[in-house]
């Protein structure tokens, strides 16, 4: 069952990082690659925009997941939220991608 959480855990993480990995935030495929393998750490700023653009992409469910916006009656986020271990934890969890390296 472990291997269920995780992947349901990284697949939804997967889905609200679409936003952020892109070039003009220094997130992009080869980008990402070099920051996971520790070559390159992004600086403050960067890390900033990147959380802005999570944050507040307006497409996004992950401004419900993480409590920035309320929560559509039609989005069920009890799933998730339970594997993950509450809203505090998925928060950290998707964030640790665009904050790794600090």
């Amino acid at each position: 069952m472990l291997w269920r959480r995780a992947w349901l855990l990284d697949l939804s993480a997967y889905v609200h990082l679409n936003p952020v990995r892109v070039a003009a935030l220094e997130l992009d495929k080869h980008a990402n690659k070099a920051e996971s393998k520790g070559l390159v750490n992004p600086d403050s700023s960067k890390i900033e925009m990147r959380l802005k653009k999570l944050r507040d992409h307006r497409w996004s469910s992950y401004r419900a997941y993480g409590n920035y916006a309320k929560t559509p009656p039609w989005l069920f986020t009890e799933e998730i939220l339970q594997r993950s271990g509450g809203r505090a934890k998925y928060r950290r969890y998707v964030q640790g991608y665009v904050t790794r390296g600090l």
